[in-house]
């Protein structure tokens, strides 16, 4: 268990990028990718899972303020699901 996550927020205009350390007990920031459509955004983020030697992607789950999945939900699973496709181990954490 000693391969890093890279943990996404991902919005319509930005995602936030951040790394585990190898025990997986602190993430620390490392970049934004200004979106400017899936190809480009992909690349970005295949391209920082190349350079922390790793797979496995999380990302975000927005809730709407009554705790509800709205539409953001339903765009970042899209988003994750994709990942899958490309052979990455991604998973949705859902905030409690």
């Amino acid at each position: 268990m000693n391969e890093r996550i890279i943990a996404l927020d991902i919005g319509d205009a930005r995602i936030g990028v951040a790394v585990s350390d190898a025990s997986r007990l602190i993430a620390t920031p490392i970049d934004t990718i200004y979106r400017v459509g899936y190809g480009p955004d992909v690349r970005k983020v295949v391209e920082i899972c190349q350079r922390y030697d790793t797979t496995q992607v999380l990302s975000g789950w927005p809730l709407n303020m009554d705790g509800t999945a709205g539409f953001q939900s339903e765009k970042v699973k899209g988003f994750a699901n994709n990942w899958k496709k490309r052979g990455f181990r991604s998973s949705i954490r859902m905030n409690a």
